[in-house]
């Protein structure tokens, strides 16, 4: 059997740039790997399977992995093998830190190295993995990167070191639903995305903040909740996870120490400490 980490990411910067002939919309987003991770256990089987604990039936037989297996099974008939996966999820579904993606990608790269003929072009990884998503190809490669388009083309950016703080609401926020009451405005920018990274400030900035604030007045309430003492506090994605960003563990653990405090008896709102991946 073979276990794999599968890891999220936050969103440390994401700018709408407009709306595309194909119906998408023109992304510039900063993405960054974290150590919260889903767990994925593969075993070889007769037939192909998912179980993943304590999501519905429903769940499992949309879920990407199963997708991403097919998709590979349909371009490599002869070569891929069937298998079992066990899922167990960790990352927040619909929380904006891409688990879904990443555990798609996280399987699709272990059938490519095991079952795929060595020297296929990896240009059909790619564009397979674009086609399960807008933030998919991103975890081909992990660390930090700049993605563009829907978030298929990358752009990869010298890693650093992060420390988080995330706030998990007890519900999830639809991208598609979030992308429908946004409204495109000219913003002041402080910078391009990459050289804000590079100078590390001014990140945290998303586009559509807003829009996960009307779609879902619950969000609101979470943000309202929080109060000035909490710090700075940024969405991921469409939402719903929020985090806070640290250049030290000892200013990321005395945040979550206000933040456990101040929202002691609020609202449903879970608080995670989470730092960078860097990959061997």
């Amino acid at each position: 059997m073979n276990v794999l980490k599968s890891f999220a990411k936050v969103n440390l910067g994401l700018r709408v740039l407009g709306k595309r002939p194909d119906g998408y919309h023109e992304l510039e987003t900063l993405m960054h790997e974290i150590d919260l991770h889903d767990t994925i256990e593969i075993s070889s089987a007769e037939e192909t399977s998912l179980h993943a604990p304590g999501m519905s039936s429903e769940d499992n037989c949309n879920n990407l992995v199963i997708k991403a297996y097919e998709m590979l099974k349909q371009r490599f008939p002869e070569h891929i093998k069937n298998y079992h996966f066990k899922l167990h999820k960790h990352i927040p579904l619909g929380g904006g830190l891409g688990g879904g993606s990443s555990n798609a990608i996280c399987v699709l790269k272990f059938l490519w190295e095991r079952d795929v003929p060595e020297g296929t072009d990896t240009k059909i990884l790619d564009d397979l993995a674009a086609s399960l998503g807008s933030d998919t190809n991103f975890f081909l490669q992990g660390g930090t990167a700049l993605c563009l388009g829907r978030g298929e083309k990358i752009v990869a950016l010298d890693n650093k070191q992060y420390f988080f703080n995330l706030l998990l609401p007890d519900f999830s926020c639809s991208t598609p639903s979030v992308f429908r009451v946004y409204a495109h405005k000219e913003q002041d920018r402080l910078g391009s995305l990459e050289d804000l990274w590079k100078k590390g400030r001014g990140l945290g900035e998303n586009d559509l903040r807003h829009a996960c604030l009307e779609a879902y007045p619950k969000m609101k309430q979470v943000m309202d909740s929080l109060g000035d003492s909490c710090g700075k506090i940024h969405l991921s994605g469409s939402g719903s996870t929020l985090y806070s960003y640290h250049t030290s563990m000892e200013e990321r653990d005395e945040q979550y120490r206000l933040l456990i405090e101040g929202l002691k008896g609020s609202l449903a709102l879970k608080v995670l400490k989470s730092q960078s991946v860097f990959r061997l």
